[in-house]
């Protein structure tokens, strides 16, 4: 499992929480701040869906409870962090907008013959690829890395729960990096070619040789060992 998929455990969300879920977004990574950001700042799709979600509290449409924030301001105001909403009445809620495929609290519904372990062709680095792909529907994911690079944290920090560890239980990272090559979107990678500078950089180096352009760094790979039996690639 992904660690997003453990808010599946809760029967009840703040208001902020369950609208960054219902976003796409975990919330462990957005909710303490989400709110002092501009509009435009915040995750995408996140405002949307909190105007729902506590409109739908508000006329009754999905239980929850706004509550006010009577401590950090001069003035009352019902506050998202402080406002809850029952995660099942939610779902259904949901269910009537027409919301039957979310990623989250419908998967049966969205690639459910890929993920299903129980299907005869069930493969596990498929599954892997299709989940670590969707582990990043928000950009703000990548953190400045690469994709390539992003997508292989992820399968290193989720290799356990996907079945990418070798008899030793450690993770198999030539599997990871075959993976987070067929998920990688950006596969040119690496930086623009620098180019040569102004005529003064044209000049003669100390062995008498003209500069040259200086080659895109290639991406970092894993550390792979190829004599391990354990790690073959896929």
């Amino acid at each position: 499992m992904a660690d997003i998929d453990y808010w599946l455990l809760c029967d009840e969300l703040t208001v902020v929480q369950a609208s960054l879920l219902v976003a796409g977004h975990d919330p462990t990574a957005y909710e303490e701040n989400v709110e002092r950001w501009a509009y435009e700042k915040q995750p995408k799709r996140y405002s949307a869906v909190k105007t729902a979600i506590m409109m739908g509290i508000k006329k009754t449409l999905i239980k929850g409870e706004l509550k006010e924030d009577h401590e950090n301001h001069h003035e009352p105001f019902i506050s998202p962090h402080l406002s809850t909403v029952d995660v099942e009445s939610l779902k259904e809620w949901m269910l009537n907008k027409g919301f039957d495929n979310h990623f989250l609290y419908f998967p049966e519904e969205k690639n459910s013959e890929v993920l299903d372990k129980e299907h005869p062709r069930f493969s596990p680095k498929l599954a892997a690829a299709l989940k670590a792909w969707s582990a990043f529907d928000d950009i703000e994911t990548l953190k400045g890395n690469s994709p390539k690079t992003a997508v292989r944290n992820w399968l290193l920090k989720n290799a356990h729960e996907l079945n990418l560890c070798k008899k030793n239980e450690t993770p198999s990272k030539t599997a990871i990096e075959e993976i987070a090559k067929i998920v990688n979107w950006k596969p040119q990678g690496g930086a623009p070619e620098t180019p040569l500078g102004k005529e003064q950089d044209k000049k003669p180096n100390q062995i008498g040789q003209f500069a040259v352009k200086k080659q895109a760094p290639l991406e970092e790979t894993a550390n792979i060992d190829p004599y391990d039996p354990d790690d073959l690639p896929f």
